[in-house]
């Protein structure tokens, strides 16, 4: 128990110096942590976030799908491939994540909202209009 609280709050240390800037440091302590600790899924979902932020997107990509072999439903992992899909203009790819990501959370504005984005880019726009209406009734802010 007291080594699991300790993992636990070394990943929430490396975290919070990642947040605060202490960014290069960070990835690499928490890579090395990963490397050791692979069925730690919150640290290498992390990690995986720590790289898309750095605009390491192949990297933040191969975690991801790492988090996704232990744990097909991990909606926020699901979330981030839809974005980062979406960023590298693979639209119907982002669709499909996104789309994961409603089977486990249903009426998830952002991933409604992306969708209907998605689908706007792709010349979808009968689709996009329904999707986008959707969203918007959830997020009128948005």
């Amino acid at each position: 128990m007291n080594l699991t609280k300790n993992k636990k709050n070394y990943v929430d240390s490396i975290t919070r110096n990642f947040l605060n800037g202490d960014r290069d440091s960070s990835i690499i302590k928490l890579k090395d942590y990963v490397s050791e600790n692979s069925d730690d899924l919150v640290a290498r979902y992390n990690l995986g976030f720590f790289y898309q932020e750095v605009n390491k997107l192949d990297q933040a990509v191969n975690e991801y799908e790492n988090v996704l072999k232990k744990n097909k439903k991990h909606w926020e992992t699901l979330s981030n491939l839809g974005f980062i899909c979406f960023r590298k203009r693979q639209y119907e790819k982002s669709n499909f994540y996104h789309s994961k990501v409603l089977e486990v959370k249903d009426n998830y504005q952002p991933s409604i909202r992306d969708i209907g984005t998605n689908n706007l880019m792709l010349g979808n726009y009968k689709i996009a209009e329904k999707f986008l209406e959707k969203a918007l009734k959830l997020n009128p802010v948005d």
